[in-house]
């Protein structure tokens, strides 16, 4: 059972709603609310600009974000037709390079394989470098090699299924049998220290002169006959060695080479 002062409270309540009711009805509490409304407006329009401004803020930084990230897939694709426009660059490079070599190089009675230097040996481990191409293209071991022209460039020592090392005639221990072109006096080219070149065994009797050419004289088998080497800078003779020297200046640049032909 309800107490006394829970029921007046009650009672109360019953009797202000009816009241509200009542006026409501006869617009008796039309003021109120006007008045209640005008004080609030100030602080809805407030609200309801701070709600957009928060609204346009988040789309901001929505836009923000996905500029970001085509700013990002740009680069990236930047990049990408960057790297393929030099990729094709250098293909083109490379087509030219094999037009010009080939039209130098020596067609008759040789047969060629093409290829690209792809590495190449520091001076302290030796003259060497290595080609693009090896077992798979027809390269075999002691296979002459080549610049343009049909100037020697030194031989092949190692293959593998894709790729070939090739000693270089400047390096301390390549050797070809050689001859002196315009007197066919014979003798060794040896490599001077990756420096250059110099021509023993050459009999004491010939005369050396310089700028003559030296050749190949075709005596090992694996060196065809009448590949140039270069020419002769000076003579070396001792009058107690029955063999004279010559110093040979290579026909070409090898440490410049990009390019270069073994001979079946």
């Amino acid at each position: 059972m309800l107490s006394k002062s829970k029921s007046t409270f009650f009672v109360i309540i019953i009797i202000l709603a009816l009241s509200l009711v009542f006026l409501n009805s006869k617009n008796v509490l039309n003021i109120p609310k006007d008045a209640l409304g005008f004080c609030v407006s100030p602080f809805e329009k407030i609200l309801k600009k701070t709600s957009n401004k928060t609204g346009n803020f988040l789309r901001f930084l929505g836009t923000i974000k996905n500029l970001n990230q085509e700013n990002e897939t740009l680069k990236k694709e930047n990049k990408k037709l960057i790297s393929e426009i030099a990729e094709l660059e250098e293909m083109t490079w490379e087509n030219k390079l094999l037009r010009k070599q080939l039209d130098l190089s020596p067609k008759e009675n040789l047969k060629l394989i093409s290829s690209f230097i792809i590495g190449k040996s520091s001076p302290e481990l030796g003259q060497y470098i290595t080609i693009d191409k090896g077992r798979n293209s027809g390269i075999e071991k002691n296979q002459a090699v080549i610049a343009s022209s049909g100037i020697l460039v030194g031989k092949v020592i190692e293959t593998s299924f894709k790729t070939s090392k090739i000693i270089l005639i400047t390096d301390i221990n390549s050797s070809v049998s050689a001859i002196i072109q315009e007197t066919r006096a014979s003798g060794i080219v040896k490599g001077e220290h990756g420096i250059g070149l110099i021509m023993e065994m050459i009999p004491r009797g010939e005369e050396i002169k310089s700028e003559e050419t030296v050749i190949t004289s075709g005596l090992e088998g694996f060196f065809p006959k009448g590949l140039l080497i270069g020419k002769i800078k000076n003579a070396i003779s001792s009058p107690s060695s029955i063999f004279q020297k010559a110093i040979i200046e290579p026909a070409i640049n090898i440490q410049e080479l990009e390019m270069i032909f073994v001979v079946k």
